[in-house]
C-alpha cells in the first residue's frame, strides 16, 4: 500500500468513526496535542484535543444516527504531512429531526510513529447550486 492510500485508509477511520458515533474509534484516529483544530460546519474554530474531543462527546451524545458518502476525495502527500479534500454527503438524525446535506471538508494528516495522526478537520456547507457566491472584489447582485 502507498501512502496516498495509507492516508486514505485512515480518512476512512475518520468517517466510520463519525458514523459509528464512536468517541473511542474518533480517539484513534486523532493526534492527542494542543495543536489539532477541528472546524464543524457553522462552527468556530477549535482548538486543542481535549476541546476537540469535547465536541465530538456532544455530538455523538444528541445524534441517534450518521451516514457519510464521500465524493470527489482527493489525496495529497507531501513528506509527513497530508490532506485529503472531499466532499461529505451527509445524513443524521438527531433530537431536532432527520437532517441531510452537504460539506466540503479539508483533512490534515501529520505522520507519527503511531502511523498517520490526523490535526485539523475543517468541514464547510457547500455553497447553493446555482452559483458560487461573489469572487473577490465582486459585488452581490
Amino acid at each position: 500500500m502507498d501512502e496516498r492510500e495509507v492516508v486514505q485508509e485512515v480518512n476512512a477511520q475518520f468517517y466510520r468513526a463519525l458514523e459509528q458515533l464512536s468517541i473511542e474509534a474518533m480517539e484513534e484516529v486523532w493526534l492527542h496535542d494542543a495543536s489539532v483544530k477541528c472546524i464543524h460546519p457553522g462552527w468556530a474554530a477549535l482548538s486543542g484535543w481535549e476541546t476537540v474531543w469535547e465536541s465530538w462527546v456532544g455530538i455523538f451524545e444528541h445524534t441517534k444516527m450518521m451516514t457519510v458518502d464521500l465524493s470527489d476525495v482527493e489525496v495529497t502527500v507531501e513528506g509527513d504531512v497530508a490532506w485529503v479534500v472531499c466532499v461529505e454527503n451527509i445524513s443524521s438524525v438527531s433530537e431536532r429531526g432527520m437532517t441531510g446535506g452537504q460539506a466540503v471538508a479539508t483533512n490534515i494528516f501529520y505522520r507519527t510513529d503511531e502511523g498517520w495522526k490526523l490535526v485539523h478537520h475543517h468541514a464547510s456547507p457547500t455553497p447553493p447550486a446555482e452559483g458560487h457566491g461573489p469572487t473577490p472584489g465582486e459585488e452581490e447582485t
